[in-house]
């Protein structure tokens, strides 16, 4: 055996046992984890009701393949909606099952990967906590965190926690609540519904568009509401969407007499869907249900969805499922001969 080739094989040797876990005083070869931190820091609630996902990080780990963790708040500001897994667990063949407790003010997490250790990772997300805003009011607080990671070696190293680690619960301004499409049209699909707000002369005040789950939001375009001022949901306009003129085929709700800085952001509108019909090229709907909604609507029955008009939605359908169906049948008839605005009063 030549004297390079020698070199090499005692080269590798030993670094191979410096990978190799040992007991004892030896074990502490790898440096502790370099901190552990909440991402984002500080976090911001606005209004009741607002929730927000926290990551609980650490940073700079060697040689991970256990964790826990207790997070503490006020319970009086903000309340634990759900906690999940971070991806660096891997899959379940590589993980158990994590054991988590929540209480009154207090969120504990622990897990244990089955497989190899993770080996000289920057960052690694334990968890995911969200969180939601029980207080309606402006109100500050700050986290508790304690955070243990374990070796390979199996020594537990608690992880310094870095930052403020503060939350903030800011008081909701402005206009918010919910439109929802007729059933059975489920989150996310409750999107690019309009909503406007206006005075009580109809004068246009501002302009949203609801997310995913139908919210338009409580921070935004929309301003706070003037006395006696209307929120108008679904109107007849052009402009509305980013592909061009037109509206969703449903009546036009009013919620009216609104008293001034309206904020509700748990109310809901459920929309009186049918309105279908074009009334000219890339214009849908005339605010009223009627005999040409039904025409309409039966003629594309069971038939590929298609957007004739070019008002951004599907011809017939009143659901927004991107199918014509007994189910919009069922809608247009059930609704048949009602018109818009359907108003109500503000909560």
């Amino acid at each position: 055996m030549s004297r390079k080739r020698l070199v090499t094989l005692v080269f590798a040797f030993v670094l191979v046992l410096s990978l190799v876990p040992v007991s004892g005083v030896a074990a502490q070869k790898w440096p502790p984890p370099l901190e552990a931190v909440l991402d984002p820091d500080p976090v911001d609630f606005y209004g009741l009701g607002s929730r927000q996902t926290v990551e609980v990080r650490v940073n700079e780990v060697y040689s991970f393949f256990a964790a826990d963790f207790t997070l503490t708040f006020d319970p009086t500001h903000i309340k634990v909606v759900k906690v999940e897994s971070g991806p660096d667990w891997g899959h379940s063949d590589q993980s158990g099952a994590p054991l988590v407790q929540v209480g009154m003010g207090t969120v504990t997490y622990a897990n244990t990967r089955f497989s190899d250790p993770l080996l000289m990772l920057d960052s690694i997300v334990l968890a995911k906590v969200t969180f939601e805003s029980v207080s309606a009011g402006g109100v500050g607080g700050a986290f508790g965190l304690t955070v243990n990671v374990a070796e390979s070696t199996g020594l537990f190293n608690p992880v310094p926690v870095v930052g403020a680690l503060a939350y903030n619960v800011f008081p909701a301004s402005g206009i918010a609540g919910q439109a929802l499409w007729p059933l059975p049209v489920v989150a996310p699909n409750h999107a690019l519904i309009p909503v406007q707000v206006t005075d009580k002369a109809g004068n246009v005040l501002g302009l949203d568009y609801t997310d995913g789950n139908g919210f338009y939001p409580s921070l935004g375009v929309l301003p706070a509401m003037p006395d006696k001022g209307q929120i108008r949901i679904n109107p007849i306009t052009s402009g509305l969407f980013p592909w061009g003129t037109g509206r969703i085929p449903a009546l036009e709700t009013r919620l009216t007499n609104c008293p001034a800085g309206l904020n509700y952001p748990a109310h809901s509108v459920r929309l009186v869907g049918g309105d279908v019909a074009p009334i000219h090229p890339g214009i849908a709907g005339d605010n009223k249900i009627d005999i040409s909604d039904l025409v309409l609507t039966a003629s594309r029955f069971n038939m590929a969805v298609v957007d004739v008009n070019g008002d951004g939605w599907w011809d017939g359908d009143v659901n927004n499922d991107a199918l014509v169906n007994i189910t919009d049948i069922v809608i247009v008839a059930t609704n048949y001969g009602m018109k818009g605005p359907i108003c109500e009063d503000c909560p």
